[in-house]
C-alpha cells in the first residue's frame, strides 16, 4: 500500500473515531404485573344487647383487645344469614329462626369452600345435640347515618396476608344488631370451642355497657377503635329514652323495633 493510501486510511480512522458512539439501546423491560386493586372485604359485625343495655363482647387468644362477633358474607346470603351464622359458628348462639343443623350440615373448615358434609363426615364430626333456653332475635341493621360513609377498618401491618395478596386492605363491615331478653342465661350457654367445623375464634367473653364509649375506647382492639366509638355513638342514640320520638325517623323505628325484642318472651 502507498503513503498517501496508508494516510487516507488513517485520517478516515481518526474522523470516525471522533463521531460519538450511537446510543445503546436496551432490551425492553418486561411489564411489572399490575398490582391487585385495593378492594375492602364485605363483613357483618354482630351486636348482641341484652335487657340491661349491654353488648356483648369477646376476646381473641392473641388477646389484641375486645371485639364484637364478626365475619365475612357469603355469596348468596344476606346480612341476617350471615350475622345469625357467624353468632353460632363463633359462639354456639342460636338465633331465633336459624337451622343450626343445616350449617352443620354445609361446612367445611374455615377459609375453605362451604359445601355439603358427606355422610363419612358426619360420622366422623357428628352435629351436637344443643339446648336452647333463651331467645335471641334478629332487630336489624344498626342505621348509621349515610353521610359518615362505610364503616371500615385496615387490617393491622402484617395481618390478613392472605387477603392483602387479593388486594383486601380492610373489612367493609354492616352493623347486625341482635337482642336477648335473658342475657344472663343465654350468656350460660356459649360455647367458644367453634362449630360447623369452624376453629376456635375466641377464648373468652363478657357483657359490656353499649354507650360507654369512652370505656370501649380503652378495652377494644386499636384498629377497630373509629368502628365501635361510631357504632356506640349510634347505640347511644336508638336506646336513649325518648329515642321512639326521635326527628330522626330512622333512629325512631329502630328504637321501637329493639325495645319490642327487648322484652321478655316466653321460652316455646
Amino acid at each position: 500500500m502507498g503513503g498517501k493510501s496508508r494516510n487516507a486510511k488513517r485520517e478516515r480512522d481518526a474522523a470516525l473515531a471522533r463521531q460519538p458512539a450511537a446510543p445503546r439501546v436496551e432490551p425492553p423491560l418486561s411489564s411489572p404485573a399490575a398490582a391487585p386493586k385495593e378492594t375492602w372485604r364485605k363483613n357483618v359485625m354482630v351486636v348482641i344487647l341484652n335487657e340491661r343495655r349491654e353488648m356483648l363482647l369477646f376476646m381473641r387468644p392473641i388477646r389484641e383487645g375486645w371485639q364484637c362477633i364478626q365475619g365475612g358474607i357469603d355469596d348468596g346470603e344476606d346480612l341476617a344469614e350471615a350475622g345469625m351464622r357467624e353468632a353460632y359458628e363463633e359462639a354456639g348462639l342460636i338465633c331465633d329462626g336459624f337451622d343450626y343443623v343445616a350449617c352443620e350440615r354445609y361446612a367445611t373448615p374455615k377459609y375453605g369452600k362451604r359445601g355439603p358434609r358427606t355422610e363419612q363426615e358426619l360420622l366422623e364430626n357428628p352435629i351436637p345435640a344443643l339446648t336452647v333456653d333463651y331467645h335471641l332475635t334478629v332487630v336489624g341493621e344498626l342505621p348509621l347515618p349515610p353521610e359518615d360513609g362505610p364503616l371500615r377498618y385496615r387490617f393491622p401491618a402484617g395481618k390478613c396476608l392472605k387477603w392483602v395478596a387479593q388486594g383486601i386492605i380492610g373489612q367493609e363491615q354492616r352493623c347486625l344488631v341482635m337482642a336477648t331478653s335473658g342475657g344472663d342465661r343465654m350468656r350460660h350457654r356459649i360455647d367458644l370451642r367453634g362449630k360447623a367445623l369452624q376453629p376456635r375464634e375466641f377464648i373468652d367473653v363478657t357483657w359490656f355497657p353499649a354507650t360507654n364509649s369512652d370505656g370501649l375506647a380503652r378495652i377494644v382492639a386499636s384498629q377497630k377503635l373509629d368502628v365501635f366509638k361510631r357504632v356506640s355513638a349510634r347505640l347511644t342514640d336508638v336506646l336513649a329514652e325518648d329515642a321512639v320520638t326521635s326527628p330522626d325517623t330512622d333512629v325512631a323505628a329502630f328504637a321501637r323495633t329493639l325495645r319490642k325484642k327487648l322484652q321478655p318472651q316466653t321460652q316455646a
